[in-house]
């Protein structure tokens, strides 16, 4: 009798389980670094410099990871882990020739330089909430949903390697230039950090659930995250006629905007089911 009730008990605390719906979540990932200049002014005297807002580089990287989900009802949480994320930005400077009688001008076509850098993210840990919004349901079997769409809420807790790192890694020379002045002036780029190995992000945004026969198999989202710390940088170092003559950056906390697609597997009904 005993055995009886202790299986009853087991069974459906199995159902119950089954119906929360567990999920390994594979995704890809693309996104436009967010990042703010860090200088006091944009024009100096052989250079005009800019750092924008928003910097995006096409499909490299593409970032990968995965997420364990859990979904009850009308939310659902979860906690995940993505590798080769970098927190980046990205400074821009205008070579030009300034004239005796203060004006600018145009010297050789306007050379311009680009860095876009930043430092490695070794591990990124998103911890996930997300809350439907509105669904929309079959025609055949209005029970059944064919999209839902979700509010995308979480904090990433973001480890960087600083520790017994030199702050400014890869340089590139931009090579040298001889001005109008007689002077020689070299332009070397550089990724660095600041010296803080964790930092935390926040998200917001929309996630697309799309259904197949029932199950909810392709999640496409669009977000935002907000990095708390600034974390690294993307420095340029001027050298006049072999001389530092300092420099301009442009800082980052870790954000940007995503653009991710996920294929969620439904992993412990299956495992359940086929144990029961």
């Amino acid at each position: 009798m005993k055995k009886l009730i202790y299986s009853i008990i087991l069974t459906g605390f199995a159902q119950q389980i089954v119906a929360q719906n567990f999920y390994l979540v594979p995704h890809i990932r693309i996104k436009a670094d967010v990042n703010r200049n860090n200088y006091d002014y944009a024009d100096d005297f052989y250079f005009k410099i800019s750092s924008p807002n928003v910097s995006f580089e096409g499909l490299s990287p593409l970032l990968l990871g995965a997420n364990i989900e859990y979904k009850r009802k009308k939310s659902i949480y979860g906690i995940g882990l993505i590798v080769g994320d970098q927190a980046n930005s990205e400074i821009n400077i205008e070579f030009t020739q300034y004239d005796a009688n203060a004006h600018y001008t145009n010297y050789l076509g306007k050379i311009r330089y680009e860095n876009y850098a930043g430092w490695n993210i070794y591990a990124k840990v998103p911890l996930i909430f997300k809350t439907q919004l509105f669904s929309i349901n079959a025609k055949q079997d209005p029970t059944k949903s064919i999209m839902t769409c979700n509010l995308n809420t979480g904090l990433n807790l973001q480890f960087l390697k600083v520790k017994n790192q030199p702050t400014m890694i890869n340089p590139m020379s931009y090579g040298k230039t001889h001005t109008d002045f007689g002077d020689y002036i070299e332009i070397v780029g550089y990724a660095s950090h600041l010296n803080r190995s964790f930092n935390m992000s926040m998200n917001l945004g929309l996630d697309f659930d799309f259904y197949i026969k029932g199950k909810r198999s392709i999640v496409a989202q669009l977000y935002f995250e907000q990095g708390f710390r600034k974390i690294t940088q993307t420095p340029m170092i001027f050298y006049l006629n072999d001389q530092n003559w300092g420099g301009f950056s442009s800082i980052s906390r870790g954000s940007a905007l995503n653009f991710k697609l996920a294929f969620p597997i439904e992993i412990l009904k299956k495992f359940t089911n086929n144990s029961l």
